[in-house]
């Protein structure tokens, strides 16, 4: 275990003992708070006497969620049974409501709950807040917005199953619903606008839905770990402060099974890295902590543990929503700044979408230019995404064919489903291992499909290497680049250097941006290869040196300190021209004042490292 690192929480100055060591100080307090809480949209009489407790849980909620992403986890999760993956905080929180956050059983839940979620450590002193912050600064309402009589609460996030859990909400049952919504960045407001604006106009429930967005971010020097584990605790805490305020027990966090139980696929997969966010304990110990703090029974529901993704996108398909799918975010790793790519395509995520959208026959409602890297042709370059994806493919098929006995044999914590689900042992342990099968069964029907459709490459031998069909056939993954004629990659010819972009997306691979389409290459595919070293040869790096410049490079390029000379880009002219069979010059004429620049655009992705 690493040291413990310190969380001051509050306006006031931490104590000098504890600025020897690891510390963090953070605040929710304007304006020079790093932690920023704002919530949205209610009325004015719902806010103005808010029990102290919920304020105290907003608080906490927040700081866990800001000090989880400011501080890098140490290491690798298999060395060591996962040591140096593994955190320790300790908290020191200032609360309205001392007395009950000091009870021990509070305490032990609260500490134990984000132990099993994060698998980080976590220990909390209170303190009683000094000074207390103006409602205004953490509530945003309008005075002439009516009372609204909500009848549940809904967790919406603008993913695919908040949406089949809207669709089913609004049509088989019939109160009034409020969709909470934690907030971090514009682009998530807007997709979320959207989306429900849309679905309101769709099934005329506008007198029905009351959308709640909570701001909680922080300055951005403090996210430096983007794993989030406890963002799942924040989203309920959010949901339950609503529903406290409406005098509601029971909020829906609407999450498939599959995604819920969260099964490691791999010995490699431990720790945080299975991630436990709607795990049916930690739900239990959501409602078991909320129930502590206020007093009555509350209760964090999942109607969906019991449906695959595949059966969340039926409920969607089944309600006519399905034009509504292309406008959800499922990616975990969301490019912000790509309207279009908005999906990475090979997170797991990306994976159980896309299997599901293909199980459903929903091709159409789901387009492929939504991601980045598209199933089932593309190449999956980073060797930790393929091997993710061999994962899934491997699991489907084996949920398909074990019998009860070898799923809980080989799928040993699964057990820790059992208890939670308020079920018979023995009911529960079938429905689980139903559960699974089922979703075996659909990931093996989506195989059969793929193969089906791409029979003509497969028998004539033309299958990408690393793609996803190349998984299902069982095609050998090749350890090295392997050497391909351009052919091979489908690229329309080009007519002029300015239709071209190229993006290194690997230390020896490159995305190629064309005709409309992209296209994954290798850079032994492009003629960059070293034959007696068998690795990406000189003038590789030097199209790399291009892209961390963003095409233009000077003698005031610090990658010219590389002393590139005439020659070297001439010879980079050469292969660039072969390799995408135009003659014209792929570089602008050199001039002193910015040297050498391309004709094309080229851009380098900021996750390789060099």
């Amino acid at each position: 275990m690493n040291d413990s690192i310190n969380i001051w929480c509050g306006p006031d100055k931490p104590p000098k003992t504890l600025q020897s060591g690891r510390l963090l100080a953070l605040s929710t307090v304007p304006p020079l708070g790093n932690v920023h809480l704002l919530v949205e949209n209610i009325s004015s009489k719902l806010t103005r006497n808010p029990p102290a407790m919920v304020l105290d849980l907003l608080e906490i909620a927040s700081y866990v969620y800001s000090a989880d992403q400011a501080f890098v986890r140490g290491g690798a999760t298999l060395p060591g049974d996962g040591k140096d993956w593994r955190r320790e905080f300790q908290f020191y929180v200032p609360v309205r409501c001392l007395d009950l956050w000091k009870t021990p059983d509070v305490k032990n839940t609260l500490e134990e709950m984000l132990h099993f979620v994060s698998d980080d450590y976590f220990q909390f002193e209170f303190r009683s807040l000094t000074k207390e912050p103006p409602l205004e600064d953490y509530f945003r309402f309008d005075q002439g917005k009516p009372w609204f009589d909500a009848d549940e609460v809904l967790l919406f996030s603008g993913g695919l199953d908040s949406l089949a859990g809207l669709c089913e909400a609004i049509y088989d049952r019939t109160g009034k619903i409020i969709l909470v919504s934690h907030r971090s960045a514009p682009q998530t407001d807007a997709v979320q606008k959207h989306l429900l604006e849309d679905i309101t106009q769709i099934t005329g429930g506008r007198e029905r839905l009351l959308h709640v967005p909570v701001w909680v971010n922080k300055s951005q020097r403090l996210t430096i770990d983007t794993h989030q584990r406890t963002r799942s605790f924040l989203y309920a805490s959010l949901a339950v402060a609503v529903a406290e305020m409406h005098n509601l027990n029971r909020i829906y966090f609407y999450e498939n099974g599959i995604t819920s139980s969260n099964l490691a696929v791999s010995p490699a997969v431990i720790g945080s890295r299975a991630s436990r966010t709607t795990h049916p304990v930690t739900l239990a110990e959501y409602g078991k902590l909320f129930t502590q703090l206020f007093g009555h029974a509350i209760l964090v529901d999942n109607p969906f543990f019991w449906k695959t993704k595949a059966d969340v996108v039926k409920v969607i398909k089944d309600k006519g929503l399905r034009g509504l799918v292309r406008y959800t975010t499922s990616c975990s790793h969301v490019r912000s700044g790509d309207p279009v790519n908005n999906h990475c395509g090979v997170c797991s995520q990306c994976v159980g979408r896309r299997l599901a959208i293909l199980h459903n026959s929903m091709e159409q409602d789901d387009p492929e230019e939504m991601y980045k890297v598209r199933m089932p042709l593309d190449a999956i370059i980073k060797d930790d995404n393929r091997a993710m994806v061999e994962l899934i493919v491997k699991a489907g098929r084996e949920f398909s064919q074990l019998d009860i006995y070898g799923f809980f044999g080989q799928f040993s914590e699964a057990v820790s489903l059992i208890p939670p689900l308020g079920l018979k042992p023995n009911e529960a342990a079938i429905q689980i291992y139903d559960l699974h099968r089922r979703h075996g069964g659909q990931v093996c029907d989506v195989l059969e499909k793929v193969v089906e459709k791409h029979r003509s490459l497969i028998v004539g031998g033309e299958v990408p290497n690393n793609s996803l069909l190349s998984m299902i056939i069982e095609q050998p993954t090749k350890p090295g680049p392997e050497i391909r004629d351009f052919r091979i990659l489908k690229m329309p010819p080009l007519s002029d250097w300015s239709e071209l972009t190229i993006e290194i997306v690997g230390n020896d691979a490159a995305k190629l941006f064309m005709g409309g389409q992209y296209y994954a290459a290798t850079a032994f595919d492009m003629g960059f290869r070293d034959r007696r070293k068998n690795n990406p040869n000189r003038l590789w790096e030097l199209l790399c040196d291009f892209a961390e410049v963003g095409g233009t490079l000077s003698w005031q390029s610090k990658q010219h300190s590389r002393a590139w000379k005439p020659q070297d880009f001439q010879r980079l002219r050469k292969t660039l021209r072969w390799f995408f069979r135009l003659g014209s010059d792929p570089l602008f004429p050199y001039n002193k004042k910015e040297g050498y620049r391309t004709r094309f655009q080229i851009l380098y992705d900021r996750t390789v490292k060099r």
